[in-house]
């Protein structure tokens, strides 16, 4: 069974981790070609980390061709060597903020909350946050603006289950993420972020408030934070016109552990 965790690292997120282990437990003969690999219950508890720290180092292993599942039969060891690939370098979510515009997002912009409202989920709100419908959550509708200029950088939507009020109040005063805030003051954990980025022209109310023609460009990145739970702590929509955000990001190989 693999060993726990030695030594966290700020470059590298859990599950990473402890794929890592694994691969070197395989690597070192633990788990040789056609054997089975302990299941993701086991591989937590063993590690002492998250079942879903667990099941997503396995899914890691999966990606790169080492295990393969049999159905009625379990988890498969299959190689030996992981096939070099090509990776976000964005490793842990502390990370994806200290990265070139978001660096300067999080430090060299201010937020301004325009309006709050109090929210019974609908249905279609409720598939778009990933939560229940019914359910009592805060949506909160800002500007975000670069020190630099006087224009908007972006329109800013942020939905919080209503149990996080209690840091409203600091959002925009502090110029943190609000995830931050939800470690610091509720005690979050957050496991996960899930990000999407599109392309779109410009609603009436968004060209309005950001001051550019209706369908005028735009871009829209929704994200999605999960807590260790599953469930969603915080969803935001941020859209900005295309002449005033850029966004970057470098890959590199990723040529597995090292013996």
């Amino acid at each position: 069974m693999t060993t726990k965790i030695p030594e966290l690292t700020a470059k590298a997120p859990r599950y990473l981790q402890l794929a890592n282990l694994l691969i070197r437990d395989i690597q070192d003969g633990k788990y040789p070609i056609g054997s089975m690999l302990p299941g993701e219950v086991d591989i937590a508890a063993a590690a002492g980390v998250a079942r879903q720290t667990a099941r997503e180092a396995i899914r890691c292993l999966l990606d790169r061709g080492l295990i393969v599942r049999r159905p009625g039969i379990g988890t498969i060891v299959k190689s030996l060597g992981a096939p070099a690939r090509y990776v976000q370098s964005v490793g842990d979510i502390s990370e994806l903020f200290q990265h070139s515009d978001f660096q300067r997002y999080a430090r060299e912009t201010r937020l301004v909350i325009g309006s709050r409202s109090d929210l019974r989920l609908d249905d279609s709100t409720a598939a778009l946050i990933g939560s229940r419908t019914g359910r009592a959550w805060i949506r909160l509708d800002g500007l975000r603006y670069d020190d630099m200029s006087e224009a908007p950088l972006a329109a800013v939507e942020i939905y919080l289950p209503a149990a996080y009020s209690a840091i409203i109040t600091q959002i925009g005063e502090e110029k943190v993420p609000v995830y931050s805030l939800l470690e610091s003051k509720c005690g979050v954990e957050i496991q996960s972020v899930r990000q999407r980025l599109r392309a779109a022209g410009a609603s009436s109310a968004t060209a309005k408030t950001l001051g550019i023609r209706k369908s005028s460009p735009i871009l829209e990145i929704q994200r999605h934070y999960v807590g260790v739970d599953g469930e969603p702590v915080e969803f935001t929509i941020s859209r900005y016109p295309a002449d005033r955000f850029d966004y970057s990001m470098t890959l590199e190989r990723d040529m597995g552990p090292q013996r």
